[in-house]
């Protein structure tokens, strides 16, 4: 029995380990961290920069989804949010096979962007 779209898209996470590391709130603690460090040091210089990427790391942890991963909330959407999703991954892809999808990962540009529209998806959950 061939596996659905869904199913390969989860697969694709999972095997992906640059994606599944995303996937599960990292990215987001990350941007957070980033911003701060940047801000901290464009105000203050090296001192900010450090201070400024500790409060970014904490608002990362407490923004960060709630503790509910993003392969959770994935896989606890209904069948109509999942096909609106896969909607949109194929326009992103511009492709619904699961090898074209592994091959459009590759790029860390590429993964961004599917991030971005996982993102977006579970923050309405």
């Amino acid at each position: 029995m061939p596996k659905s779209s869904f199913e390969q898209l989860m697969g694709v996470l999972r095997e992906n380990p640059e994606l599944y590391k995303s996937t599960t709130g990292i990215f987001k603690a990350v941007l957070w961290l980033a911003h701060g460090t940047v801000a901290g040091g464009i105000v203050y210089g090296p001192e900010g920069a450090l201070i400024g990427g500790m409060v970014g790391s904490v608002i990362g942890f407490i923004t960060s989804n709630e503790y509910q991963p993003m392969m959770k909330v994935l896989q606890g959407m209904d069948q109509e949010e999942r096909d609106e999703l896969l909607r949109k991954v194929h326009a992103l892809v511009n492709d619904d096979s699961e090898d074209a999808l592994a091959k459009f990962v590759l790029s860390e540009e590429n993964r961004m962007s599917l991030l971005e529209l996982l993102s977006a998806a579970t923050q309405r959950q």
